[in-house]
């Protein structure tokens, strides 16, 4: 446990936080999987400024199995100081096929729409 705390600002983080300094929305799969996971773990490597980690959530680093995915991924949203919403053409060419009365949920839809929110708020 001692080793772990003088080295727990160099270890890549895993499951879910209290709190987050950024919070990354992106869509997942090709090009915007590999480079949100590159920012992740840039950021991740990165101190803030009382010395302790920068922290990031990155859905595929830090959502536990079994949990219910949309109450962690909102709550993380939540709970951060900062979001950064990645906008691709792979992001935007889904949500276009979504329709009003449409059964189908894009997440990456309801962050950003909770973050305007919380904007709003």
């Amino acid at each position: 446990e001692q080793l772990f705390g003088m080295f727990e600002p160099w270890l890549f983080p895993r499951n879910l936080l209290p709190w987050y300094h950024v919070f990354v929305s992106y869509r997942q799969g090709g090009l915007d999987s590999q480079l949100t996971e590159a920012v992740f773990y840039a950021l991740s490597r990165e101190l803030d400024t009382e010395g302790g980690a920068v922290r990031v959530f990155l859905d595929k680093r830090r959502l536990e199995k079994g949990r219910n995915f949309r109450d962690d991924f909102a709550g993380a949203l939540m709970r951060s100081r900062v979001a950064v919403p990645f906008v691709s053409t792979a992001a935007l060419r889904r949500m276009g096929g979504i329709t009003e009365g449409s059964e189908a949920i894009d997440n990456v839809l309801l962050e950003w729409t909770l973050i305007v929110e919380m904007l709003q708020s």
